[in-house]
């Protein structure tokens, strides 16, 4: 660093005394200088200093960015990065990251031949960027203007506000102000609210915030997920039944029902199938990443006929929490979303048993047996979404979803026609639900 001061020195003293002996080329012995024939002025913009959560790359990106936004504003001339590299390694500076006072950064305007220089940092904290940056007075040595920005989301949003910004360090605002006067010299003096109305718009229409529409576009958002999981209409049961008497005691075991009902021809089954209806909240953990939380219910049912005697298995399923952890990536208006999810599940399985009533000519139910369970069920997600604006989507998913249920034991007696005690039994089900599924659903973000 001292060498470049003593450098940085060396040159200043040659350009003063060149410009003291040769005034009329004194601009053109001076490295960098520009023609202010345009009136404009001549600045040069120095990469700015990279802050906790912003790389090397993306400064140098940014930086660069903030120059054509600076030219754009047509207020000022903008020195090319190459130019400055090249001006400052010929007279031997070579600008470190322990350059960042204002006397450095002095030298360094005297050495390109710039009126002014656009310094500052660029920083994250958070999920906000702070941006910093400075105008210096290469002459006197003062910072003549500050501007701070807060921006909140991605790096994106930061390029989207360059244009505002490159505005308010050239003074753009106040230039369109100043000129105002001149438009209304023609008019009719308006009356002093009016002018104040007036002033007021054209300072908001000076500086416009400029969004990247596909950056928003694509943005993850919170929100809520309604829909349905369509599953198979098979679950497999398997019935336990542990009767008692005064000698002996042991399990029978058998599928589907008591006496398998779906190898037996003489019965006719309807079944229903497992219709699972869910509302979650989405809740935005990163740039691709989503939790979702909420709950559900879901229905299956079968009935058993013979000629006479009639059986209805019901499994009301109620799910509460119900979690998942999605990655989504969008490509608008397209969403890809691939999850993991996990519930709690409280089962209510009951069977209503019917028998045929000549008289009436209609089954009527003689009785009602009821089990509860509990589980934790688990499975995976995949699927598309198709966005119909930024607020609504439409998902089609494939589900693979495993729930195994083991119901409480039930005690159940029968009696014969002089009320004594036939038979004492304990019954389990064990019962595992469709897997495979496909869901729909609507989503609405905010």
């Amino acid at each position: 660093m001292k060498k470049n001061a003593a450098l940085v020195a060396t040159a200043a003293i040659i350009i003063g005394i060149f410009a003291t002996s040769y005034p009329a080329m004194a601009q053109t012995a001076s490295p960098g200088s520009a023609s202010k024939t345009s009136g404009k002025t001549n600045i040069a913009v120095i990469n700015m200093k990279n802050a906790s959560g912003v790389t090397a790359g993306e400064i140098e990106v940014i930086t660069d960015r903030l120059r054509g936004e600076l030219f754009n504003t047509g207020k000022v001339n903008v020195m090319e990065r190459d130019q400055m590299q090249e001006i400052l390694k010929e007279q031997g500076f070579q600008q470190s990251g322990a350059c960042t006072n204002e006397e450095c950064m002095v030298q360094i305007g005297q050495l390109l031949g710039v009126e002014q220089l656009v310094t500052g940092s660029l920083g994250k904290v958070g999920s906000m960027f702070l941006v910093n940056l400075r105008i210096i007075d290469v002459k006197t040595a003062k910072i003549t203007k500050v501007v701070s920005e807060d921006i909140k989301g991605d790096i994106e949003e930061v390029v989207g506000r360059l244009p505002g910004i490159a505005a308010q360090l050239v003074g753009l605002t106040a230039a369109v102000q100043k000129e105002k006067p001149v438009e209304v010299e023609k008019k009719e003096e308006p009356k002093k609210e009016e002018k104040q109305v007036a002033v007021e718009e054209k300072k908001e229409e000076a500086a416009p915030e400029v969004v990247d529409e596909k950056a928003e576009r694509n943005k993850n958002r919170f929100g809520i997920r309604v829909g349905a999981s369509i599953f198979g209409i098979k679950p497999t049961r398997i019935y336990h039944l542990t009767e008692y008497d005064t000698t002996v005691s042991y399990d029978l075991v058998t599928r589907d029902t008591t006496y398998n009902f779906d190898a037996n021809n003489t019965a006719k089954i309807t079944r229903m199938p497992l219709v699972d209806y869910f509302v979650k909240f989405i809740l935005k953990a990163g740039q691709y990443v989503t939790i979702e939380i909420g709950g559900g219910y879901s229905r299956i049912e079968t009935d058993y006929e013979w000629t006479d005697i009639k059986r209805n298995h019901m499994a009301n399923v109620f799910t509460f929490p119900s979690l998942g952890v999605n990655f989504v990536k969008r490509w608008y208006p397209l969403k890809l979303n691939v999850g993991i999810l996990a519930d709690f599940n409280i089962l209510d399985y009951t069977i209503d048993y019917f028998s045929w009533d000549y008289n009436y000519g209609a089954f009527t139910k003689d009785t009602t047996l009821e089990w509860i369970a509990f589980n934790g069920g688990f499975g995976a997600r995949a699927g598309l979404e198709i966005m119909a604006g930024k607020h609504v989507g439409f998902n089609v998913d494939f589900v693979y979803y495993y729930s195994e249920f083991v119901t409480l034991p039930l005690r159940y007696e029968t009696t014969d026609s002089y009320g004594n005690t036939t038979a004492k039994n304990d019954r389990v089900w064990d019962i595992t639900m469709p897997p495979i599924a496909v869901s729909l659903g609507v989503n609405f973000y905010f």
